[in-house]
Formats: C-alpha cells, sequence, structure tokens
C-alpha cells in the first residue's frame, strides 16, 4: 500500500487550488475524491484501474496532457515520486543465448533458444526470459490472444539471477522457474485488483517436469505456490502489447505500463488446436510493479 491514509490523501487533494493546476487536471482530482469516497484502494495499480472507471477521472485520462497532469497529482497526492513514470529509461535489454540450465529436456526442447534479459542501467540482471516456439491456444476461444491460453499452458521460462519479486511483491529466491498463464478470478476478493486480468504463474522448473501436463486454475496455483514459499501463488502480470494499442511494433522492446510498471515485450508464434498453421502470439510481462491480489 502506498504512504497516504484516504482522509490525508483528500486533505492533500483539497489543498490544489484552482490556478495551480489546468481543467483536466482538476478533473482528475475530483475523480480521485470521488474514489476515496467510494473506499477506492490507495494500491498503485489498483487505483488506476478503478479512477479510470469513475466518470471524472476517465475523462482526465481522455488525453496524453490531461494523463501526464493526473500523474504528477497522483504522485503528489499518494507520496510518490514524479521519477516513477521514468522507470522504462532506467532499463535495458540484452540477448541471452540458449536455454537455462535446469529445465526438464521437453521444456528446453520447447523454448526459443534465444532469450532475452532485462538489465538495469548499472549492469546487473533483473530476470532473463525465453518464450516457447508456439503456444498452444485454443481453437474456440474469443477476444484477446491472452483469451486464448487455457489455464496452466505453458508460455516460456523466467531465470532470476539473483532472486527477485512477483506482481504481489512477494519475493522469489533466485533460479529458473516455468511461467504458465492463469487468469485472475472474477470474484469479490480480487475485482479490480490489478489493471489486466491475464497473469502468468512463476512455477520452480525442479517441480515442474511434465510438459504436457494438464491443469485447471487451482492445479497450477498450487504448483505456483512453491516458487514463493507461501500459501499464495507467484503471479506477473500481462500488459497488451504496445503494437495492439498504439501501433507499436518493436520486438524485444521495453514498455512502460500506465500505473509506472515496466514489461518486457516479445513475440512468438501461437498454434490454435486443430489448425495446421500459426500465427504471431506478442506478449508483455511485467517484471518491475506490483499490487495487492
Amino acid at each position: 500500500m502506498w504512504g497516504a491514509s484516504a482522509t490525508e490523501a483528500l486533505t492533500r487533494i483539497r489543498s490544489f487550488k484552482t490556478g495551480q493546476v489546468g481543467s483536466a487536471a482538476r478533473i482528475g482530482l475530483e475523480g480521485v475524491s470521488l474514489l476515496f469516497r467510494q473506499g477506492g484502494s490507495l494500491d498503485g495499480s489498483h487505483f488506476i484501474f478503478c479512477a479510470k472507471r469513475c466518470r471524472f477521472a476517465r475523462e482526465a485520462f481522455s488525453n496524453r496532457r490531461a494523463r501526464l497532469l493526473s500523474g504528477l497529482i497522483l504522485a503528489s497526492v499518494l507520496g510518490t515520486s514524479p521519477g516513477r513514470a521514468q522507470h522504462a529509461a532506467l532499463y535495458r535489454l540484452q540477448p541471452v543465448a540458449g536455454a537455462p540450465a535446469g529445465l526438464a529436456e521437453a521444456f528446453a526442447n520447447a523454448l526459443d533458444p534465444q532469450g532475452v534479459a532485462l538489465v538495469t542501467e548499472n549492469g546487473e540482471t533483473i530476470g532473463e526470459l525465453w518464450l516457447r516456439r508456439e503456444v498452444p491456444l485454443q481453437a474456440d476461444a474469443a477476444g484477446s490472444d491472452y483469451g486464448a491460453l487455457a489455464e496452466g499452458t505453458l508460455v516460456g521460462t523466467l531465470r532470476f539471477p539473483k532472486g527477485g519479486s512477483d506482481f504481489r511483491g512477494q519475493p522469489i529466491p533466485a533460479g529458473v522457474y516455468t511461467l504458465r498463464s492463469a487468469r485472475i478470478p472474477e470474484d469479490g476478493n480480487h475485482l479490480g485488483a490489478a489493471p489486466e486480468s491475464h497473469f502468468l504463474l512463476l512455477c520452480p522448473a525442479a517441480a515442474d517436469r511434465d510438459l504436457g501436463a494438464a491443469f485447471d486454475f487451482q492445479s497450477v496455483v498450487a504448483l505456483s505456490r512453491k516458487a514463493a514459499g507461501t500459501e499464495h501463488p507467484a503471479p506477473l502480470m500481462l500488459l497488451r502489447p504496445k503494437e495492439q494499442t498504439e501501433g507499436q511494433t518493436e520486438f524485444p522492446a521495453i514498455q512502460q505500463g500506465e500505473s509506472g510498471t515496466v514489461a518486457i515485450r516479445m513475440k512468438t508464434r501461437g498454434k490454435p488446436a486443430g489448425s495446421a498453421g500459426v500465427r504471431d502470439f506478442p506478449l508483455a510481462l511485467v517484471l518491475i510493479g506490483k499490487t495487492e491480489l
């Protein structure tokens, strides 16, 4: 949770004078105020997710200038740094050749041997990502590509050289993890907990040895709990690739989400069940950022 109570946030909202912010930013403030009055969360991603569904805040997010103003105001209200919006500039990508050690042979053979590492400006590797050469897709799935993923589908592998964290903020030990698909349940415990509903769950490679294993939501969650060693699975959020929303086509690339998250954007191939053909399957996996799930 971010460092402010609802009362403190409302007090700071009301302290802004008319002459200090533009009309679009004031609309954003009204949306913030409304959200708190409706019991909105102060968590960053949950906050943005809910705020965009408030009538006033939707207007504030409707153009680039208003989003910038609102972002600066939210940083002030919630006690965060405006520099958070520049996260993506602090990282770079570099190629990684060869699948990581520790995978079952069938998993290693299923991966594209060319991986990508997310590296800080100081040269520290956050994580290394490899995608499956061909990701199995459901034949009758509607909507986005992520919606075509069955529960527990193997999508790729991630290695944390020095340990890392999941989208809940849980520490994850150094090691190699398979990435299996899952979708947040649409229930009262998870509604609005994140701006996207599709995730890849970290599963310890040492415990995930059967490439052809069938999963439902509960079984893939049970496997993922072993990654963090807690009662919760270890999720990493999937963003919609920017190529689908802003015409960006560069792969691989770093993609920044609205709530300050930083993702690796990559592309592999998807193979619908019962089809002889394959199609492009782009994705963007968040490695920097967290929320309460």
